[in-house]
Formats: C-alpha cells, structure tokens, sequence
C-alpha cells in the first residue's frame, strides 16, 4: 500500500511539475548579499608560510636548493640525462597537495 501511494505521489509530482522563470533573479539577490570571509583560512595560511619559512632557513635551504641545481645542471652537462629521486617527487608531490588545498579553501561559494 506505502509503495503504492509513494508511486502515485511521485507521478503526481512528475505530472504537475511548474518552472518559474527566474529572470536574473537569483544573480540579483546573490551580488546584493554581503561578502562572506572564512578568517580561519587566512589564519592558517599565515600560520603555514611561516612556518615554511622558518623551517626553511633552519635547514639551511638555499644552500640545499643551489647544491641541488648544481648537481642538477652538471648531471645534465655530463651525461645528458637526469635522474629524478624519488624523495624529490614526494617533497613536489606534498608542495602540489597543499597548493591545490590551499586553493580549493579560499574558493568563494
């Protein structure tokens, strides 16, 4: 009987079904609201630079990053061939994770 009657609300809805026409309406209401800000993302970004920024320096990082050019373009000039490390395709791989996070959360909806 449930199924039933499920079935004849559900067509009945199918069958009757109106559009109003929204005549920019909905665009209208939606340029008018206030600018929503999600203030803990800045936070947290501020946070996370740095935090970047002073594990950088700690861990010496220009000298690590021009020592890996270095080795990089000689590796190039010598053999003509470049190995790729796979600890280097981890550290790129989390640095695209977490530009691709920190894009996805400061997207407006």
């Amino acid at each position: 009987m449930m199924e039933n009657d499920d079935r004849l609300i559900k067509q009945f809805f199918t069958e009757n079904k109106h559009e109003i026409a929204d005549n920019g309406f909905s665009k209208r209401v939606m340029q008018t609201l206030p600018e929503r800000r999600n203030h803990s993302v800045e936070v947290l970004n501020a946070i996370t630079i740095a935090a970047c920024i002073i594990l950088f320096t700690l861990a010496d990082g220009w000298q690590i990053l021009w020592g890996n050019l270095q080795g990089f373009f000689i590796a190039i000039i010598k053999t003509g061939a470049v190995e790729v490390e796979p600890m280097a395709l981890i550290g790129t791989g989390v640095v695209l994770v977490c530009l691709l996070y920190n894009k996805i959360m400061s997207m407006e909806y």
